[in-house]
């Protein structure tokens, strides 16, 4: 999965692109830990999102 270039930030609200792919990722039953891999984000971020 590519993903657009990182703006520098790693917090704050997520973009579409990212909500998108979290549920992508959902969908293939993806940990929150590879979630925010993926997105270059906290794993802790990423278990509120779910």
């Amino acid at each position: 999965m590519s993903r657009p270039k990182p703006s520098g930030r790693s917090y704050g609200r997520l973009t579409r692109y990212e909500r998108n792919t979290i549920e992508r990722m959902l969908d293939l039953n993806r940990s929150a830990r590879e979630i925010a891999a993926e997105l270059g984000r906290s794993p802790p971020g990423m278990c509120s999102v779910k």
